[in-house]
């Protein structure tokens, strides 16, 4: 192998140091994902009335029927409170409706009128995706695709590991910190 390139671990795949930000695939995925969300944020909330992240709030609960703050808070890598203005909002636009117990969160699922504006803004956010990959060939979409949802599959199995791992490092120290207040005694 040459100067500055090596096999990825666990895959054989020859890679190359990064050497300049540019080439990390996480800044490149973030430029995409950056510039997607601009683009999103300027043309989705003219033509739904809602803002990108209310809109992919109703998408959510769209997809997954009913849900919970607490779910639409981890399925959307928000945190809860973020997520409850979120919901606020689609319930005074009478977009989203919670049933059950407030006092416990409730259950949250789409009105009539959500269901539409959800189907509205799909159409559109569809027309728009097309447009972003306009001139590359069909099969290459496909395979790009493919790739993102492997990716993603493998950015959340290592989210969780951090997430794992950094719960556990918070325990021992507060087992630390409360061993030396015991000692401290």
């Amino acid at each position: 192998m040459q100067a500055g390139r090596q096999a990825a671990p666990g895959s054989g795949v020859e890679r190359r140091d990064a050497r300049d930000i540019r080439d990390l695939i996480v800044f490149k995925l973030s430029r995409v994902a950056t510039l997607n969300d601009r683009i999103g944020q300027r043309l989705i909330s003219g033509y739904v009335n809602l803002s990108l992240r209310e809109f992919r709030t109703l998408a959510t609960i769209g997809y997954l029927g009913m849900a919970t703050v607490s779910v639409l808070a981890r399925e959307s890598f928000l945190d809860a409170a973020q997520m409850s203005r979120i919901i606020s909002v689609l319930i005074e636009k009478e977009l989203v409706q919670r049933t059950g117990s407030p006092r416990r969160g409730g259950v949250l699922h789409l009105t009539e009128a959500g269901a539409a504006v959800l189907e509205k803004g799909l159409d559109f956010a569809d027309h728009q995706n097309q447009r972003l990959v306009d001139g590359m060939p069909a099969e290459d979409v496909t395979k790009l695709l493919g790739l993102v949802d492997e990716l993603l599959e493998l950015a959340q199995k290592r989210y969780h590991e951090i997430q794992d791992e950094t719960t556990g490092i918070v325990r021992a120290l507060q087992a630390a910190q409360h061993s030396d207040a015991k000692a401290r005694k």
